[in-house]
């Protein structure tokens, strides 16, 4: 999956993007540098993803929102 998206528009570091299975906003998206502004870490609590990124209830939605931001 993080090959369909774009290395980080702030800092150039790879996508992280991790999914829910039992909300409407299933996906989100950040950056795996822990240094950047929009920092999603691994370890993040599911139910606080939105705290950290955006979230998106499709996935196709979320590659097309992440890579139009390209910097």
């Amino acid at each position: 999956m993080s090959a369909d998206l774009l290395p980080c528009p702030f800092c150039g570091s790879s996508a992280r993007f991790i999914e829910r299975k039992c909300d409407k906003t299933k996906y989100g998206v950040g950056c795996s540098n822990d240094g950047c502004i929009i920092y999603l870490p691994e370890d993040v609590k599911l139910r606080e993803l939105h705290n950290y990124v955006w979230v998106y209830a499709d996935k196709q939605d979320m590659i097309n929102g992440w890579n139009r931001r390209k910097g």
